[in-house]
């Protein structure tokens, strides 16, 4: 086993709608998404899987941008 994973539907009563909250495993190499997608009356469920590779890599590039953005505003000595 990879994960324990636990998609679920839930009803918001503040929108009264219901909701479906994914679950997800991150890892450097990729995400793994799996979503409740449909639930009958005898409890058979269905789900949709996905697996998106390097997503965390956006993030931490973007985290590098923000870091030289961040350095360019440093003062430096005239020299």
């Amino acid at each position: 086993p990879v994960a324990k994973l636990r998609p679920e539907k839930n009803f918001h009563w503040n929108i009264e709608q219901w909701v479906t909250e994914i679950s997800l495993h991150s890892t450097l190499k990729e995400d793994l998404y799996v979503i409740l997608a449909g639930m009958e009356e005898d409890g058979l469920a269905s789900f949709q899987i996905q697996v998106t590779p390097l997503v965390i890599w956006l993030w931490i590039g973007g985290g590098f941008i923000l870091l030289g953005g961040a350095l360019s505003f440093l003062p430096r000595g005239r020299g």
